[in-house]
């Protein structure tokens, strides 16, 4: 889907590279679907603004949605129930807000040594509850494929519900991390 609002629905993708592709500014409704034996079943690039709803993934290399690495550069909503899976790093731009929805599943998919994490320059705003919180965790959701952190570089984040498994933490050049990692003079909200 490049551009445009297409709705698909009540659909089977099956056997495929990538079930759908999102990409052009698109803003699809994407609801009701099977993705089964696919190596992505959906791929996200940035600047596409999608809803989800009630689709179901299994049997595939990932089960959930791909996204690019770019840089999130305006106001951005991620929600539904499969998860969203970073490839490596994301980032959030300076003035771009990233809001997660309550049971939104973050996962980290690190590769050749190099570990997944999310950049924050600009917001990221979580609205888990007790009950259906927002999760970050790695790819496999276990410890066997760890990712590095969420890097918050400004204040005004806000992180309410959110449940953090499996992230990384050490030194390197003279800078620490842990799971979350607040540089000096940034404010969040926890």
């Amino acid at each position: 889907i490049d551009g445009g609002t297409a709705e698909v629905k009540n659909s089977t993708f099956k056997g495929n590279s990538k079930g759908i592709k999102i990409s052009g500014r698109a803003s699809p409704r994407i609801e009701n679907n099977t993705f089964e034996d696919n190596e992505t079943p959906i791929f996200l690039e940035d600047g596409s603004y999608p809803v989800f709803g009630e689709n179901l993934a299994r049997n595939n290399n990932l089960d959930g949605i791909l996204v690019d690495g770019s840089t999130i550069i305006t106001e951005t909503a991620w929600g539904g129930n499969l998860p969203y899976i970073i490839e490596n790093a994301k980032g959030i731009a300076g003035g771009a807000t990233l809001t997660l929805g309550e049971g939104t599943v973050i996962r980290f998919k690190s590769e050749a040594g190099y570990l997944g994490y999310l950049d924050i320059r600009g917001r990221l705003i979580t609205g888990g509850t007790l009950a259906n919180p927002v999760i970050f965790t790695s790819v496999s959701d276990s410890p066997e494929n760890r990712w590095l952190a969420l890097l918050f570089r400004s204040s005004g984040s806000v992180l309410d519900g959110v449940v953090i498994r499996y992230g990384s933490g050490g030194c390197d050049a003279g800078i620490c991390w842990g799971a979350i990692t607040q540089f000096e003079g940034v404010e969040i909200e926890i």
